[in-house]
């Protein structure tokens, strides 16, 4: 990415919603100039990459660990006695819910993933609505595959810690009661963390210093990582929508702390 300056003052983030920021994406590409294209181009390869690790993700969350479990309760159920009566119906239960939760957490992993090594798109999106926000000379050869190559490692080594918080909300999943919540807590401060961070690393880009800017953003990050995180939850129309909400999510962040309402 290329730096970029300017002389007018700093803008503070906008914390809006979900809904709010979804909405000021929606502006964001039919206003700014190019966007739209490189949120084509952006797409295809996301797309094919959540496909990709998705299917890895979730054969091996089914084959070594979903599969293991329900096989261990099937050689339980010989018991004739009312406790196992009792208890095994309610394992069932318990592990519907958390074969449920275990496929969202799969989902956003895979998804976490797939944004970690689209990074590189989302701060060159983010860039190109700063800059027209401020009337900048726009800079750069914008998103290409070998600039997409050349950054991808670096993506994904600056992501290993919330890649290790997603790995760890599998396990959490499968906590009796407390897990789904776990899951859902963690899922939503995850994917409202990359929807943030784009815009943050401009900024960063552009010579601010990046403490100042996270500061009291705890809370604001769960709250936008509300509506990826529902539609992880949501069977094919969600997964597919995810990638979109995502990223108007990260053109609104941009857009409406830029001044675009």
């Amino acid at each position: 990415m290329s730096e970029i300056g300017s002389n007018t003052p700093a803008p503070r983030i906008a914390r809006e919603g979900p809904i709010a920021l979804f909405s000021a994406g929606r502006e964001a590409f039919r206003e700014v100039p190019g966007l739209r294209w490189l949120m084509v181009r952006g797409f295809i390869l996301l797309y094919a990459l959540f496909i990709v690790i998705g299917l890895i993700v979730v054969g091996l969350g089914y084959f070594y660990v979903v599969d293991p479990i329900s096989q261990w309760m099937g050689s339980m159920e010989s018991g004739d006695s009312w406790f196992w009566a009792i208890l095994i119906p309610l394992l069932r239960i318990l592990l519907w819910l958390g074969q449920a939760m275990l496929l969202a957490a799969c989902l956003v992993l895979s998804f976490l993933i797939s944004l970690a090594m689209m990074s590189l798109w989302f701060e060159v999106l983010t860039e190109r609505i700063v800059t027209h926000r401020r009337g900048l000379e726009v800079t750069g050869s914008g998103f290409t595959l070998g600039l997409w190559l050349g950054g991808v490692w670096r993506a994904l080594k600056d992501s290993t810690f919330l890649i290790l918080i997603a790995l760890s909300s599998l396990v959490a999943g499968l906590i009796p009661i407390a897990g789904p919540f776990l899951v859902i807590a963690a899922t939503c401060y995850l994917l409202g963390w990359e929807v943030r961070e784009p815009y943050l690393l401009v900024r960063e880009s552009m010579g601010e210093d990046g403490k100042p800017l996270r500061k009291g953003l705890a809370l604001w990050t769960i709250r936008i990582g509300v509506l990826p995180t529902f539609l992880a939850m949501v069977p094919i129309l969600g997964w597919f929508l995810l990638p979109f909400a995502i990223v108007y999510q990260v053109a609104g962040v941009a857009w409406t702390s830029e001044g675009g309402r």
